[in-house]
């Protein structure tokens, strides 16, 4: 079976379109994973949607060993009819092999450390840690193989591009991240404007996202020679910070949205 792990926050970025042509005609599970960053009303849609597409699908916080059981019983359940049949027709009780995939810095091989309770991978907060295919027996009969991120050439919506970098799946050493944590504020601004607000004590959030970012510097006292607010600072602030989770909940993509920009990468 083929297991796709996805940033709950960015369901339709994090999926990389390929999978659907490499692994057609096989088992597939998809796991929302880092649900405890998105909204809990879009998890739940988002597993809707998926059921209703014909996957097995969970929500999950790999970095929790709670979520152990509860994917490990989703592995067992969707499974347990071929392991069976094979017991049944040659007297074999099939290991089942699972493989692992997702983009960079979706947290692949943290789940995989955490089904295997720290037997397996690494990991790290960056993507790209994974640098080639490892198989790690979780137990005598499921094995599963972590495998490299891997991130299309090309993107055909803008809004995903923008998706993927604010959640660290780009790297941060190809992108402007100043022009990043712009774009950031702009759509948090749209989307969880009390959560910015919250989050840096702003009384009121100015349409144009560079005021809203001087402003958060100014509380944060963040002001560069001649009075002039540390803009580089501020932004490296709010991009770490929202990919930490401590702005709250935030769900950037949900299943009714769509859009139509395209960009290459």
């Amino acid at each position: 079976m083929v297991i796709e792990v996805v940033d709950a926050r960015i369901p339709l970025a994090s999926r990389n379109p390929d999978f659907e042509t490499l692994f057609a005609g096989k088992t597939r599970m998809i796991v929302l994973n880092k649900a405890d960053l998105a909204e809990e009303k879009a998890n739940r849609q988002w597993m809707e949607r998926y059921a209703l597409q014909g996957y097995f699908a969970i929500e999950s916080v790999a970095t929790n060993q709670k979520a152990r059981g509860r994917v490990l019983k989703v592995i067992d359940d969707t499974m347990r009819p071929r392991v069976q049949q094979l017991l049944e027709k040659k007297g074999v009780h099939k290991t089942i092999r699972a493989m692992i995939v997702g983009i960079p810095n979706v947290g692949k091989s943290a789940l995989i450390n955490c089904l295997s309770q720290g037997g397996g991978a690494r990991t790290g907060n960056r993507p790209g840690v994974t640098r080639g295919t490892q198989l790690i027996r979780v137990t005598p009969y499921l094995e599963l193989m972590d495998t490299p991120g891997v991130l299309w050439p090309k993107l055909e919506v803008e809004a995903y591009a923008r998706h993927l970098a604010f959640t660290g799946s780009i790297r941060d050493q190809v992108m402007d991240t100043y022009q990043l944590a712009l774009a950031l504020v702009a759509e948090l601004n749209l989307r969880a404007p009390e959560a910015l607000k919250g989050r840096y004590k702003l009384e009121s959030l100015a349409e144009d996202p560079q005021l809203v970012l001087q402003d958060i510097c100014r509380k944060r006292g963040w002001i560069a020679r001649g009075g002039i607010a540390d803009e580089e600072r501020g932004a490296g602030l709010i991009l770490t910070e929202f990919r930490a989770g401590k702005l709250g909940r935030i769900t950037l993509e949900w299943p009714q949205e769509q859009d139509d920009g395209r960009v290459d990468l």
